[in-house]
């Protein structure tokens, strides 16, 4: 009997005890902030449902932006309580159980599940979820620009490639075009007001960020530095985004869960993803920079 079971096998059904009536048989996900991330949690808690040939739902309550943006996505979530449930899929378990045949059958998952090989051998089955994109024509680069609490928080900050990494990596395209994918409202130089003022997903205690001057030096230095490309800006919902990320060819970004799923899902044949992904999260770090697809490739920070 291995970990996994063993550590199953030893918590009490003291719902049975109890006589509490129970849900029916389901596999059913925790989501977390962020719409990436969301994707993440969708994707593992559904191959563990088609396994099983269980129904997928999610614990109430979701956000309400969450159903939203998956109904763009043509995909309709079921909610449902997580109260009654006996089996917590933690990411520790997650290979064994989806490798497995456990007689638990209300599965509750819990984690973000960002490790490229619970997917690489099911990438055509996840794609056939999704709505298809057409892709377009030509050789133009989508550069997903991600800022909101990484452009303000300390831990993340200091460790950010700058605007001559960025430029290195893009050196590495042969593109027409260049297509900024951002959460920021406009691509323009920022005064301390108006960045003060742009509302994003996740706010940042005090003590934790960064002084705002450091953040609007750093962010316009991006829209001086990308301006000889004259790019093309777009800023819409999440799930917009990553529909129009998936019509790109080529890809550009540090480290994102959209455009990870994008790129791959879009099957894109040239994309560049920031090689350390999280380094401030030291042994903790995720492998999603080290996925081995063809035309895939790592950038790092060449400046200090």
């Amino acid at each position: 009997m291995n970990l996994a079971e063993r550590a199953i096998r030893r918590v009490p059904s003291l719902l049975d005890q109890l006589g509490v009536i129970r849900l029916p048989d389901m596999v059913c996900v925790t989501f977390t902030l962020g719409f990436g991330n969301n994707l993440f949690q969708y994707i593992a808690a559904r191959l563990l449902a088609e396994h099983y040939r269980l129904p997928l739902w999610i614990t109430q309550p979701p956000s309400a932006s969450a159903i939203s943006e998956f109904s763009k996505l043509g995909i309709d979530l079921n909610v449902t309580d997580s109260r009654q449930f006996r089996f917590i899929i933690t990411e520790r378990y997650y290979e064994e159980v989806a490798r497995g045949d456990y007689p638990r059958r209300r599965m509750l998952l819990s984690g973000f599940f960002e490790d490229y090989r619970y997917y690489l051998p099911h990438l055509e089955t996840i794609r056939s979820w999704f709505q298809p994109v057409e892709k377009r024509s030509g050789r133009d680069l989508a550069l997903h620009f991600r800022t909101g609490d990484r452009l303000f928080m300390k831990e993340e900050f200091y460790e950010k490639p700058r605007i001559a990494d960025y430029l290195a990596a893009i050196e590495r395209f042969d593109f027409d075009r260049l297509h900024i994918v951002s959460d920021l409202p406009v691509w323009k130089a920022y005064t301390e007001a108006e960045l003060r003022s742009v509302n994003f997903h996740r706010s940042i205690p005090e003590h934790q960020a960064v002084p705002l001057s450091e953040s609007i030096e750093y962010l316009n230095e991006f829209v001086e530095g990308l301006s000889r490309f004259d790019p093309i800006f777009r800023s819409t919902s999440p799930a917009e985004d990553f529909d129009y990320l998936r019509t790109f060819d080529n890809v550009l970004f540090e480290h994102g869960t959209l455009s990870w799923w994008a790129a791959v899902l879009g099957g894109a044949s040239h994309v560049g993803v920031y090689g350390p992904w999280r380094p401030w999260r030291g042994e903790s770090n995720r492998n999603l920079s080290e996925v081995p697809l063809d035309g895939w490739f790592r950038w790092d920070r060449l400046t200090d």
